[in-house]
């Protein structure tokens, strides 16, 4: 069975002979460590790898702006509330409290290019026409709520301002200036060739700035997909890609880089096993077995978890003779040993009972 990165590096012959033309976007750098890894198996002799970046490093060489971090942001917004706000202003800890949504909802504003001034506008007057009352004054209550209804837009100009001022974003305002600036990107490097790969449910920056290079003639993407669930219009996994098939007239209404692997035979068995421990245990003895059988399989071998809580008692079950194992699902810190260990000494600390040295002198 051929890889879908296989299929891809075949359909462009001249990657290994003009690496230098070429920069491949990823969803993710992990996605990018994989292809190189690909390269370096494909490569006819040393070769200086392609550019391979992912979606989100990709988007900020467009925008020319860095992103900046949930910490600084989350200052920068306080600030720029401070000089939006009227009466009645929120301490830091009580404005913490719901900051970090009013970040997320401009994020998601701006990554999906939605018109801003006319959404917090029309905000302001639904809002003002919810709490009208045939009283000649509304309560300060209702006052203070309209008005902070009303600072929305100021506050959303004044901190896109101030990040300007300082180069730096948040990931949405980094996406718009990038789909703003990609057809002057897009001619500067008229001699680039941009593969995208393994792209799905894509924001409408993301869209934008895909279309424009293919429209431009000078980009492709590669869809890691099945006829299975693709050509089946009730399907939900290929729901986004139908409509990328549709509406992108590039595309011509043919997608690149689509295999029929789920029609292929499969070997599939079913073993029941009791307790989340015998599973993890169990785990471990498969991948031994598979060793033994053939250990160039082993690193083709996925092993996907239900439940996250499995991870630690599965990877503690694999075999010693493993040389390494690639991990790619998110582990909750709450769950590790070194946090298990401050929470037991901060419980000590707190036991009136525990012990204290006396004071040095």
């Amino acid at each position: 069975m051929q890889s879908f990165l296989d299929s891809v590096l075949e359909a462009l012959p001249e990657w290994d002979s003009k690496p230098g033309s070429y920069v491949f976007i990823l969803p993710s750098k992990r996605a990018g460590f994989f292809l190189k890894n690909k390269m370096a198996e494909k490569a006819s002799g040393p070769i200086i790898a392609p550019e391979i970046l992912s979606i989100e490093s990709f988007v900020k060489d467009i925008a020319g702006l860095s992103y900046a971090s949930s910490i600084d942001l989350i200052f920068y917004l306080y600030e720029v509330y401070l000089d939006a706000a009227g009466e009645g202003k929120e301490s830091f800890h009580e404005f913490g409290q719901w900051g970090q949504m009013l970040l997320q909802d401009f994020n998601e504003i701006d990554r999906h290019l939605v018109d801003a001034e006319a959404l917090f506008e029309t905000l302001a007057a639904l809002n003002e026409l919810k709490h009208w009352t045939a009283a000649d004054e509304p309560t300060p209550m209702i006052e203070r709520q309209l008005e902070f209804w009303k600072s929305l837009l100021p506050i959303y100009k004044g901190l896109r301002q101030k990040l300007t001022e300082e180069g730096v974003g948040y990931q949405g305002m980094v996406y718009r200036k990038a789909a703003e600036r990609i057809a002057e990107y897009g001619e500067t490097h008229a001699d680039t060739r941009f593969v995208f790969i393994g792209f799905n449910a894509l924001n409408s920056a993301e869209s934008a700035i895909i279309r424009h290079l293919l429209d431009e003639g000078n980009a492709r993407i590669f869809w890691d997909a099945d006829p299975h669930y693709l050509d089946n219009p009730i399907h939900d996994a290929g729901l986004f890609m139908r409509l990328y098939r549709e509406e992108w007239r590039t595309l011509e209404g043919r997608l690149e880089g689509i295999s029929n692997h789920l029609a292929s035979p499969k070997d599939i068995q079913i073993i029941g096993l009791p307790k989340s421990v015998s599973q993890a245990k169990y785990c471990g003895e498969l991948i031994q077995m598979l060793k033994n059988e053939d250990p160039a399989i082993v690193d083709k071998a996925a092993l996907v978890l239900s439940d996250e809580s499995l991870l630690q008692p599965v990877l503690h079950s694999l075999p010693g003779s493993l040389n390494g194992v690639n991990v790619t699902m998110g582990y909750p810190i709450e769950q590790s040993p070194f946090a298990q260990l401050f929470r037991l000494l901060f419980e000590l600390a707190r036991e009136p009972s525990f012990p204290r040295w006396p004071a040095s002198r």
